[in-house]
């Protein structure tokens, strides 16, 4: 089945996030997910996984967070 192996960032299969249900395989699934709050939980998880590699590419680029005066 396509779409059925969990990516590593948000610990889900690409089926389970675009259709919000899991679908049947020919290998049963040990695992039974709640999906009351999946969405939420993905994201989160999603920014926490992406986070340091932000904080090092920010660095390596010398990233600095500038600031616009409201008058211009």
């Amino acid at each position: 089945m396509c779409n059925s192996t969990p990516h590593s960032t948000t610990g889900k299969t690409p089926g389970e996030l675009f259709y919000g249900r899991q679908f049947r395989d020919k290998l049963p699934n040990a695992i039974d997910s709640e999906y009351g709050k999946l969405d939420e939980h993905v994201r989160d998880r999603d920014h926490i996984m992406k986070e340091p590699g932000k904080q090092r590419e920010d660095r390596k680029r010398r990233a600095t967070d500038t600031s616009v005066p409201p008058y211009v």
